[in-house]
């Protein structure tokens, strides 16, 4: 899959990375928009307000407010299915 990391220095870069699968309890979503705020910005900057030292690798992918669909679950998801269309609110989830 593809992701856009804001590595610094007002750089921007476009990679590949492996498809993840979801765990249980889990669900994967293809993102089809996200926004792009303030705290994204600073790592497009280089000067990051969030994040911690994970910043410092340049590999955050920017946008914690994503809406897309769902292309898989794993066990015990009831609330969503392959299909559906989601948001995402930035204070649940663990995005790696």
């Amino acid at each position: 899959m593809k992701a856009v990391l804001f590595p610094g220095d007002r750089q921007v870069a476009v990679v590949e990375r492996p498809t993840p699968q979801p765990g249980p309890g889990q669900a994967l979503v293809q993102v089809r928009a996200s926004a792009i705020c303030r705290s994204d910005m600073s790592l497009y900057y280089g000067k990051p307000i969030v994040g911690g030292e994970a910043t410092a690798t340049g590999q955050i992918v920017p946008g914690h407010e994503p809406a897309g669909e769902v292309v898989g679950v794993g066990d015990g998801v009831t609330a969503v299915a392959p299909g559906d269309r989601v948001a995402i609110y930035l204070g649940v989830g663990r995005g790696n």
